[in-house]
């Protein structure tokens, strides 16, 4: 009796292992026919249990021998044990990964600013970063950041050595010259400002000011050429940034934007200073980019993006970003909607885009390409919003950014 068990188990034990050798060759060869035609596919699972199997209908399993009798892939099954065992070997796993194209977990890589383990945490058990869980959105997570401005607000690329900054003032900032705020500001106790006006325009120079008569043409090729609307150090590779309240308002946005001058008139030749990029944050969360060829018929928007939910009843940091960039040996413009939604000085990349061209048809109204990349800078960065009664405001800022 007990030979025969024997025979019966080294039996089983053979057919599991030669099950294993022929998963492998299966495996190896369906690899190789699904490298070259790309198509999905399910392997064999020598553990399925099938009513139809004559291994598993000729045994019963033995209890407490710690062995698969019944060939079925479990050891004491139905023997009121605890701890049922599947039986699978790791370079079986490995193999059925590796096969299907699933890739085994990398671990993480300190301060890079990337989830690279898959478990929905950035730079998780690293000493000096700033874990924070991926948006449910599947926005790029909060990069490291390690450089705060002058306000305290962190800066997601560093300011350009020995270029342009402005800060809004902590009182009186309206006798400030570099800042035309073109409304009231209310001093709140908390150091932050009201706003009442339902159409805001607050304009902020460079060092050099606004100086209109320094605008020697509105020629956009040659203003591309030239690399500035007004002076050398225009507005062009900048970083905006701004805190705000929205406490009464509906159905509109805010945006900052920059390289251009005075956005007045239509068309050529006055609405041609009216240029920019615009990030734009509506009061529901959404976002989106608008490219402005000329002021105010040369409008082109991207799509919208859900950045968060409503903005309204909470400080929300609002940044955004444009900088030169070399796309594919060719001039492009990159451009980046950042938020802080919890106002807790975290902030998460929510919105992005390139401009190469292709972006626009009415930039022959002022002179350049139909597609015509705003690769210049301007004299005036703005900060923009309509329809809205009541809203706080605090730690605006643009500064010139060195991005590489």
């Amino acid at each position: 009796m007990k030979n025969n068990l024997a025979s019966q188990l080294i039996g089983n034990r053979t057919a599991l292992i030669l099950s294993l050798f022929a998963l492998s060759a299966f495996s190896f060869h369906l690899e190789n026919d699904i490298l070259a035609e790309s198509h999905p596919f399910i392997l064999f699972d020598p553990f399925e249990k099938s009513s139809s199997s004559p291994l598993h209908d000729s045994l019963d399993e033995i209890c407490n021998d710690g062995q698969d009798n019944n060939g079925d892939g479990l050891v004491d099954e139905n023997c009121g044990s605890d701890s049922i065992t599947k039986i699978v070997e790791d370079s079986v796993i490995s193999h059925q990964n590796a096969s299907i194209g699933t890739p085994l977990p990398e671990s993480e890589i300190c301060n890079d600013g990337q989830d690279n383990n898959g478990d929905g945490l950035v730079d998780e058990n690293c000493s000096n970063s700033q874990t924070s869980k991926e948006s449910d959105d599947n926005h790029p997570p909060a990069m490291p950041q390690k450089d705060s401005d002058k306000s305290g607000i962190r800066e997601i690329y560093p300011t350009k050595p020995n270029g342009e900054e402005w800060f809004i003032r902590s009182s009186h900032p309206e006798k400030d010259p570099r800042f035309s705020p073109q409304t009231g500001l209310i001093p709140n106790s908390d150091g932050s400002f009201k706003v009442k006006s339902t159409k805001v325009r607050m304009g902020v120079f460079t060092s050099s000011g606004y100086k209109p008569n320094l605008i020697q043409t509105l020629d956009h090729s040659k203003i591309a050429s030239k690399g500035y609307m007004q002076s050398p150090n225009d507005w062009k590779d900048v970083e905006i940034t701004g805190y705000i309240k929205l406490n009464s308002g509906s159905g509109d946005n805010f945006a900052w934007y920059a390289r251009g001058g005075r956005h007045t008139g239509f068309g050529s030749p006055e609405g041609c200073e009216g240029v920019a990029y615009k990030g734009d944050l509506y009061f529901d969360g959404q976002t989106r980019w608008t490219k402005e060829q000329w002021h105010t018929g040369g409008y082109v928007f991207s799509d919208y993006l859900k950045g968060m939910g409503s903005i309204k009843g909470k400080w929300v940091g609002f940044k955004s970003i444009m900088y030169n960039i070399d796309h594919s040996g060719k001039a492009g413009v990159k451009l980046e909607i950042w938020l802080d939604k919890e106002n807790t000085n975290q902030w998460i990349k929510v919105n992005e885009r390139i401009d190469a061209g292709g972006w626009g048809n009415n930039g022959r109204e002022c002179g350049g390409t139909p597609d015509q990349i705003i690769t210049w800078g301007g004299p005036i960065a703005s900060f923009r919003w309509d329809s809205a009664s009541d809203v706080d405001i605090r730690d605006f800022s643009v500064r010139e950014i060195a991005p590489k």
